[in-house]
């Protein structure tokens, strides 16, 4: 799905970086970042990174949502890992759905408006994805769970950048030379 999504964006003649940039943008305000500040080229070179290597990352997250559901929330299910990364991926694929439909809005206004949609259709959707699977617990439970997987998802896979981008740091001298 991340392909297509990536094909959209081409066929409608948006750059993945500008689109990311703008999407970023709906989060925090650009005016926070000094230009020619270090937190500018980290910013610079992150979206640079995400953006190379877009469909590896959409990859990537699975197994910590998949890891979240079937250790955390769902280890009693009788599912094991590789079963627990299947709802995931179709949970995730559908989400992409909602990105193609912002990039359509990117194109057509110019700036991301959809951003905070998108996460709130998310804490909603993925969540109900999980009351539908595991119907044999209570519906309200289930959901719950669900939303718990996606935010414990979420943390353990900031933690990783965090941890990655903290050893690239301190390894990568230009960054505490003076």
């Amino acid at each position: 799905m991340i392909t297509l999504f990536l094909l959209a964006l081409s066929l409608l003649g948006i750059d993945v970086v500008d689109f990311m940039k703008a999407m970023g943008e709906t989060t925090r305000p650009a005016a926070s970042i000094k230009v020619g500040s270090l937190q500018e080229k980290l910013m610079t070179d992150t979206m640079r990174v995400v953006t190379k290597n877009l469909k590896l990352i959409a990859f990537i997250y699975i197994p910590f949502q998949a890891f979240s559901s079937r250790f955390i929330f769902f280890g009693n299910a009788g599912y094991n890992f590789i079963e627990h990364c299947v709802l995931p991926l179709s949970l995730q694929g559908h989400i992409y759905w909602l990105s193609i439909a912002s990039a359509m809005i990117f194109k057509i206004f110019g700036s991301f408006v959809f951003n905070f949609a998108v996460l709130l259709i998310s804490l909603v959707y993925i969540p109900f994805g999980y009351m539908k699977f595991f119907s044999n617990q209570h519906k309200v439970k289930s959901f719950l769970k669900g939303l718990g997987i996606y935010i414990s998802a979420q943390l353990l896979f900031s933690l990783l950048v965090v941890i990655i981008v903290a050893i690239l740091l301190f390894t990568d001298s230009q960054f505490y030379e003076t």
